[in-house]
């Protein structure tokens, strides 16, 4: 008890005498007071750190830029669609709804980090943004919401394309990939609408036959011919599924003519990235070619943009492999999230593989760049 007591007396002593001194000091004038290792040694001049304009001035102050507003707007509603989703009653699941608002908030935050990183332009992010909406909208059935963004994230696309031609001039192949995406706009409201089946297949239709003749420019017809022939029997064999599985009589022949041109199309696009990628040294065309080719068409430096145009068509297959299957086959599950999402990644695939500048194909030190390009 003795040592316990001495311990604590001498605690209290020594806070007593650390309390003084710091009285002690509080007293002494300005000059007196011993200098903090962070203030300006005395007489010495002021340094900028410690001045307000010169520190602001010493700063990067981002500029502000319009364009930028739309990813963030885009941001901003997928917060808005999240909280729409969790604060009501959608009639599914709650834990797939929360999946699925949380999967449409994270897909809002990658398109606006890679408009960011130059990856995308902010008018296609805003196209990734609406299309993420409107497959959100439609499989939770929140039909409002669907039928602003469905039309919304073509129309984004094809700002990106006219922003794109106003900042580094037109070419034909700018005219046929807007063609293109006016085409699959206005098969997006036919079948959005309801009972406009045939129009919208032939809408769709004319866009592959637009994204045909613009693969086509200065590159040979279907150059990988195995790609061809095992395309042709997926198409084949889709078509046969669809056939047996109650394809209505009426609509037979449209569907098979559909089928064939789409698989072209996605045969056309593997053969313009085999060119590219055995093209010799250079920016020419593999064959040689016309002159007026279309955007991002040239030599071994375009391997990377061409295989994301090619991802592109075989997802546009898959997408509606998808539809067909589930309108004429048996419903699927959650088969909205599947046919839109594969759509809109189709479409955002081959418009950033056709406007974007291809990424160095290796520096001095032999790192290649990879195949993501930027966009220019």
């Amino acid at each position: 008890m003795h040592q316990a007591a001495k311990h604590v007396g001498l605690k209290a002593r020594a806070f007593l005498s650390l309390a003084q001194g710091t009285l002690a000091q509080g007293t002494l004038s300005k000059d007196e007071r011993p200098r903090s290792s962070a203030e300006p040694p005395k007489g010495s001049p002021a340094s900028p750190a410690w001045e307000v304009r010169d520190t602001i001035a010493g700063m990067h102050l981002p500029r502000y830029a319009l364009a930028w507003s739309g990813p963030a707007l885009g941001i901003l509603l997928a917060l808005l669609f999240a909280w729409r989703v969790l604060a009501a009653d959608t009639g599914h699941p709650p834990l797939a709804g929360f999946s699925i608002a949380w999967a449409t908030v994270l897909a809002s935050l990658v398109a606006g980090v890679a408009a960011l990183r130059s990856r995308l332009s902010p008018a296609l992010a805003c196209m990734l943004q609406a299309g993420a909406l409107a497959t959100a909208s439609s499989a939770l059935g929140l039909q409002p919401w669907h039928l602003v963004f469905k039309p919304l994230a073509m129309l984004c696309a094809m700002a990106a394309v006219a922003l794109h031609m106003r900042r580094h001039g037109v070419q034909r192949g700018h005219w046929l990939l807007l063609a293109a995406l006016a085409a699959s706009l206005a098969g997006d409201v036919f079948l959005m609408l309801g009972g406009l089946f045939i129009p919208g297949l032939v809408a769709f239709l004319l866009a592959h036959l637009c994204y045909i003749a613009l693969f086509k420019q200065g590159r040979r017809w279907f150059a990988l011919r195995d790609a061809l022939a095992l395309i042709l029997l997926i198409g084949v064999s889709v078509y046969a599924f669809l056939w047996q599985g109650g394809l209505p009589a009426a609509l037979r022949l449209p569907v098979a003519a559909y089928v064939l041109v789409i698989a072209l199309m996605a045969a056309q696009a593997w053969g313009r990235w085999y060119q590219a990628a055995r093209a010799p040294n250079g920016r020419g065309p593999a064959e040689g070619g016309p002159a007026d080719r279309g955007p991002a068409d040239g030599g071994p430096a375009d391997r990377g943009p061409a295989l994301l145009v090619a991802l592109g068509a075989s997802s546009f297959m898959l997408s509606d492999t998808l539809l067909a299957t589930n309108l004429f086959v048996q419903p699927l599950p959650w088969a909205q999230l599947g046919v839109l999402s594969s759509y809109y990644l189709a479409q955002a695939l081959i418009v950033t593989g056709l406007l974007c500048a291809p990424r160095p194909q290796a520096s001095a030190s032999g790192r290649a760049g990879g195949i993501m390009p930027r966009w220019r």
